[in-house]
C-alpha cells in the first residue's frame, strides 16, 4: 500500500482533485489509499473527492481536525502559509498507528509518474525525506525561529514521512 497524505481545506479541494487525477493515473496498478486531514470540508468536496478515487478504484479517508489544535500556532498576516501548513507535523499522531510511512502532497503539484520509487526509498534511519530548498534560504527566517543554519530548509511540498520515527522519537509532540 502506498500512503498518500493531503491537506485541503474547501478553497484548494479543486487542486487536490487535480493532483489526485495526476497520481491516480499515473498510478492505476498501484493500491493506494490517500488519507486527507482537515477541519472540515463541505459535503459536495467529500463527494467530488471520494468520487474521484472510486472512479481509480482508490481508497480515500478522512480525518478531522479541530481548530483549538493549532490555537498557539501563529500565521502571519499577509503569509502564504495557512493553517493547514501545521497539519503535517502532526499527522503522526493523527493517522493510524499500523501506518509506518506517508507520502505528503502539497494540492497544487501535478505528479507526471509513477511513485512507488519514491515511497519505498529507505529512510529508516530518518524522520523524513524531503529536497533541500536553496531557494527559500533566509537568514532573517533562520535567526527569527532561532533554528541553526547549518540545518537546509526543505520543499514543503513534497515529504515522504517515516511515521515509526517519528513516533518512537516523540518529534511531533
Amino acid at each position: 500500500i502506498i500512503n498518500i497524505l493531503c491537506t485541503p481545506d474547501d478553497n484548494y479541494v479543486p487542486y487536490c482533485g487535480i493532483m489526485l487525477t495526476s497520481l491516480f493515473e499515473n498510478n492505476k496498478e498501484e493500491n493506494i489509499v490517500v488519507y486527507i486531514l482537515c477541519e472540515k470540508l463541505s459535503d459536495k468536496n467529500i463527494a467530488d473527492l471520494e468520487s474521484l478515487a472510486i472512479a481509480y478504484n482508490k481508497e480515500i479517508r478522512f480525518i478531522y481536525l479541530t481548530k483549538e489544535l493549532f490555537n498557539n500556532c501563529p500565521i502571519r498576516e499577509g503569509d502564504h502559509v495557512s493553517i493547514a501548513a501545521y497539519y503535517r507535523i502532526i499527522a503522526p499522531n493523527l493517522l493510524p498507528k499500523e501506518i509506518k510511512k506517508i507520502l505528503y502532497f502539497d494540492c497544487d503539484i501535478i505528479i507526471n509518474n509513477n511513485i512507488a520509487e519514491l515511497f519505498n526509498t529507505d529512510i529508516s534511519g530518518y524522520a523524513m525525506g524531503a529536497v533541500i530548498d536553496e531557494a527559500y534560504f533566509n537568514k532573517a527566517t533562520y535567526e527569527r525561529l532561532t533554528y541553526p543554519t547549518t540545518f537546509p530548509s526543505v520543499n514543503s511540498g513534497v515529504i515522504l514521512f517515516n511515521l515509526d520515527y517519528w513516533r518512537k522519537n516523540s518529534t511531533a509532540d
